[in-house]
């Protein structure tokens, strides 16, 4: 085999690995039930980073401070992420380790 060839097969088999972890990962959040519960939004942040060709090259992400004391952290899309802001209240909706949606039930902003 040539060199090249053995670059692409490489290469190829990192993409592929990559899609079968995304697969798993979709199929157990898949398999767990829907999850609502009390939450408020702590921060939101838009994260720049290098492109990839892969991935985006900003990350909307979302915290959320559940009344526990525990904190969850989301990727989401821009549009969710334009619709919250830091000391909202309301119910968050998971299923698994995914974002589903952020049911409003206050609008104050500390």
């Amino acid at each position: 085999m040539s060199g090249e060839l053995w670059v692409l097969s490489g290469l190829g088999s990192i993409v592929v690995l990559w899609g079968v972890q995304g697969l798993g990962s979709w199929w157990t959040n898949l398999q767990q039930q829907e999850q609502m519960e009390a939450a408020t939004v702590v921060q939101k942040v838009l994260v720049h980073e290098q492109g990839s060709g892969w991935e985006p090259d900003e990350r909307y992400v979302v915290t959320f401070s559940l009344p526990e004391g525990g904190r969850r952290h989301f990727v989401v899309t821009e549009v969710q992420y334009k619709q919250v802001y830091a000391g909202q209240t309301g119910q968050l909706l998971t299923q698994g380790s995914q974002f589903r949606s952020f049911t409003q039930l206050s609008t104050k902003i500390n």
